[in-house]
């Protein structure tokens, strides 16, 4: 239940970076993405960074392929 919460609160944190309205013909997001060290923190156990993981292949799977989707991540050293 608790990882079910908080991939639910995750995805609703991540919600207001995936919709943005454009002035071209295609639709358009950018998801951002946290890979900085504290997402190594457990949470109930998991590392938090899985769990984003975990709820950005949700959304992917989920993603109307007509709208061009783009990934950015931050905090990461590679």
């Amino acid at each position: 239940m608790k990882k079910r919460l908080l991939s639910r609160l995750l995805l609703t944190s991540l919600s207001p970076f995936l919709f943005i309205n454009t002035a071209s013909a295609a639709e358009q997001a950018m998801i951002v993405f946290d890979a900085s060290g504290s997402m190594w923190a457990r949470v109930d156990g998991r590392e938090k960074i899985v769990v984003a993981k975990d709820a950005l292949k949700q959304v992917v799977r989920q993603w109307n392929p007509e709208t061009q989707l783009g990934l950015m991540a931050y905090g990461h050293r590679r």
